[in-house]
């Protein structure tokens, strides 16, 4: 199609923005700063990368070596935001705002290098609608994404791989040497980027006639690119040497890099965890069902057009072929291969533009995908956002009693791995274990809260009673299963086995009960430190042991029978266990007198954890 005619049909001039494209922006812009305004949640990977921005701030001592170093550096203006302003630890608007101009630019930057390229608009607008604001799109860029931005980092490195062995360049050579450092620097997969690009070329210099009549040129040209290629890995173990200093002190600095690098390979994730290589196939339609109606089109002229397009081609199959290979496969992983598929299909949306019933066939498929019929819907994706479970954090509501006055309690003992918060409904994504699970891990608490080192610590229930004594401010917190993940299954179903997991926070509190001092008008001999009336009576057990029972209002009703209590006497170093007979009756071995003297000195000192926060199904509720 010639520009005139191109442009006959979308009018307009070249340089100046149609209204179809201010529409389209406006559009998904206003929806990136409705959600900065709106979510107040964030996922594991993100909360890991503004703990990494703590540590570059020297607010903290360690490093999430699971994540590359990058996006933490970037996030370290929105970590600083949040000091100054006083917000509260798990915090995430600041960091949200930076990634929707991130995000931002991700978008404009894939149609700016999509319309620069073809020099077109109405079909790269089409190709562009199709494949970038998809489902999966709307259900990662509200978060800390380490999965949307690098599709545009993959696609430029692409191109300005063909572009320099078409024309080698001493800048272009340079830049991508940066580039290609920065895609491992921000998520280590990424590594397989300048793999995908050599191998690409290799491929293409194999069938390709020219480059036979000009071996020796091209094979000066790969190798050029071979050292591009070395010098980014020089650049990325240099920066990742400095950036695990502290997680491998012992190890030489130029090795840190690749000592992570077996770690990331061998021992990070959950091994135990089916993570089936059919979770892609099966989630197709989340990449938008527009896109995939053309690509079959768009790969068969994209091959014929020219060879640059025959290359983004053998790159978006080995990309394709190289995530089912990981061992970790999670639907979004695939995200970055959008701006590609770009690409591929422009060739098949030209054809559809030019084909008025093609134009509205393509239109019913594109909407079909806003409609509720079928699980990835855009619109519910976009909507999700104002939903309750996103506007108001569930973490921050389960963890508030943490803080205390004007600081916060310590030691925090977990028995967990992970916390798990899930929304309500079910997740479209079948098969994805880790699909629209929001995770905290113990290492989050020591980060992200003001805790010193070793406040947080992991702590059996059963070592609870055989503790020399409790912090009167410690904190439990227990669940009776953790982490959460969705089931494997072939069929879509909740976020999470939602229904075998309870997570709870327990408070360390204590009860003084002391004779009270002898007067007609206090019937009661025994009342709490705050005045309040016990009653004692004695019992004795099947086998014949005394022990008392107390009475009174100012006992807590709601002690979880899998937490131990435990009483201290005044005139004994003894410690006894203490169990809980009901509602606001506690029971303690041996025989308290009913009616003490009043010159008595015994005290009995009720040491116990209290449980004030409780999470089940979903739903936080305050006891």
């Amino acid at each position: 199609m010639s520009v005139d005619n191109e442009q006959r049909q979308f009018p307009g001039s070249g340089r100046r923005p149609h209204v179809a494209e201010v529409v389209v922006f406006a559009i998904l812009l206003g929806w990136l700063a409705m959600a900065v305004s709106l979510v107040d949640i964030e996922y594991y990977d993100g909360f890991d990368s503004i703990c990494n921005a703590r540590y570059f701030l020297g607010w903290i001592d360690t490093y999430t070596a699971t994540r590359g170093p990058l996006f933490g550096l970037l996030l370290v203006p929105a970590e600083l935001i949040k000091g100054r302003m006083g917000l509260p630890p798990l915090e995430v608007r600041p960091h949200h705002v930076l990634f929707a101009l991130l995000h931002a630019g991700y978008l404009i930057g894939c149609y700016l290098m999509a319309r620069r390229f073809f020099k077109e608009r109405g079909p790269v607008l089409l190709a562009f609608v199709a494949a970038i604001p998809t489902f999966l799109f709307f259900g990662y860029a509200p978060f800390v994404s380490h999965d949307l931005f690098p599709g545009l980092v993959f696609l430029w490195m692409l191109l300005a791989v063909d572009r320099f062995v078409r024309e080698p360049r001493t800048a272009l050579w340079w830049g991508l040497v940066l580039v290609g450092a920065v895609a491992p620097l921000i998520k280590d997969t990424y590594v397989i980027f300048w793999i995908i690009a050599l191998a690409t070329q290799a491929l293409l210099a194999i069938g390709d006639r020219r480059g036979k009549r000009s071996g020796g040129s091209m094979l000066r040209r790969f190798g050029a690119l071979v050292g591009a290629a070395a010098a980014s890995a020089i650049v990325t173990v240099v920066v990742l040497g400095w950036a695990l200093r502290g997680v491998y002190p012992e190890v030489p600095f130029l090795l840190r890099g690749f000592r992570q690098a077996v770690f990331l390979l061998f021992d990070a994730g959950v091994k135990t965890i089916e993570q089936p290589a059919w979770v892609y196939l099966r989630n197709l339609p989340a990449f938008g069902l527009l896109a995939l109606a053309l690509l079959p089109f768009g790969l068969m002229r994209s091959w014929k057009e020219s060879r640059t397009q025959r290359g983004l081609v053998l790159a978006w199959v080995l990309a394709i072929a190289a995530v089912h290979l990981l061992s970790l496969r999670q639907v979004r992983y695939l995200l970055f291969v959008a701006p590609v598929t770009v690409f591929l299909i422009v060739p098949a949306a030209r054809m559809v533009w030019s084909r008025r019933w093609m134009a509205w066939a393509a239109a019913g498929i594109w909407s079909i995908g806003f409609l509720p019929i079928q699980p990835y819907a855009i619109a519910n994706a976009m909507t999700k956002i104002a939903t309750p479970f996103y506007r108001h954090s569930e973490a921050k509501e389960f963890l508030e009693p943490l803080h205390e006055g004007d600081h916060y309690r310590a030691p925090i003992w977990v028995n967990w791995g992970l916390l798990s918060f899930c929304p309500p409904g079910d997740t479209p994504l079948a098969g994805d274990v880790y699909a629209d699970l929001f995770h905290l891990g113990p290492h989050h608490l020591a980060d992200l809260f003001p805790y010193r080192p070793n406040d947080v610590v992991y702590l059996d229930p059963q070592t609870l009673p055989s503790l020399p004594s409790w912090p009167e401010e410690a904190v439990f917190i227990a669940t009776t299963r953790a982490p959460q993940f969705n089931p494997v299954t072939w069929h879509r179903g909740p976020a999470g086995d939602k229904f075998d997991q309870e997570q709870m926070v327990f408070l360390a509190r204590s009860i003084v009960v002391q004779p009270a001092a002898g007067d007609s008008t206090n019937p009661s001999r025994w009342v709490t430190g705050d005045g309040q009336p016990v009653r004692i009576d004695s019992a004795t057990t099947a086998g014949g042991e005394a022990f008392s029972v107390l009475s009174s209002p100012a006992f807590p009703e709601d002690l979880s029978p899998l937490m131990p209590m435990r009483a201290l006497f005044a005139s004994s170093n003894g410690i006894y266990p203490v169990g809980e007979l009901g509602a606001g009756k506690w029971a303690i071995p041996g025989t308290l007198p009913a009616e003490p003297r009043p010159s008595s000195t015994e005290r009995v000192t009720f040491r116990f954890f209290e449980r004030v926060r409780h999470l089940q199904y979903g739903q936080t509720d305050q006891d």
